[in-house]
């Protein structure tokens, strides 16, 4: 009787011991693969695409999934800038801003391009410039400043009367405060959608 009893116990303790060791390293792994995707995604290249117009430029962050969605020039209306296609799925949680705001210190592709005519990103970023041809794409990469800072990019293309108005703000913010503005931030589909009234 003494064996059985021993031998209950014995095996319980194995087991419980088995199961919570298994616990601990499922626990460990989670947290690794979390703390490696965090990781990951604050120094993975971010993506911004610009679209310029006469006297406009406008910013297009792709949402949680990581995907643009389709755009087309023929589209663009006031309440839809960019052209955005709605019935493009990846387009659902596609961000649109009039100010260009980036994570400090993480890699940037700036995608630029223009809805009307030539125009040239400028005076930005250690007074970079970045050209923007109708119907093509230009990419530049560059490192964003490790520190916070703020200031004006300007047209420098004589792309009509009114280049000298042709500016928008631009942001340098951490991480943490880069993240929170992007989910601050109210997908254009979903914009469009309250002005059309639909759902």
């Amino acid at each position: 009787m003494k064996r059985v009893v021993l031998l209950t116990a014995a095996v319980s303790l194995l087991v419980g011991f088995g199961a919570c060791y298994f616990f601990a390293i499922g626990t460990m792994v989670f947290h690794a693969k979390t703390l490696m995707n965090e990781v990951y995604h604050s120094h993975a290249t971010l993506h911004v695409r610009c679209l310029a117009k006469k006297y406009s430029w406008h910013f297009h962050y792709s949402g949680a999934d990581g995907k643009f969605g389709d755009t087309n020039l023929s589209l663009m209306t006031a309440e839809n800038p960019i052209g955005l296609n709605l019935y493009d799925p990846r387009s659902k949680d596609d961000i649109v801003s009039p100010e260009l705001v980036l994570p400090c210190g993480r890699p940037v592709e700036l995608i630029t391009s223009s809805a009307d005519v030539i125009h040239s990103l400028g005076e930005f970023h250690d007074k970079m410039e970045i050209d923007a041809f109708p119907s093509l794409e230009e990419r530049k990469t560059f490192q964003p400043p490790p520190e916070p800072a703020s200031g004006t990019l300007r047209c420098v293309q004589l792309c009509g009367p009114g280049f000298k108005d042709h500016h928008a703000p631009y942001r340098y913010i951490d991480n943490a405060a880069f993240t929170a503005w992007l989910k601050a931030q109210r997908p254009m589909a979903e914009q469009i959608a309250g002005v059309s009234g639909t759902n």
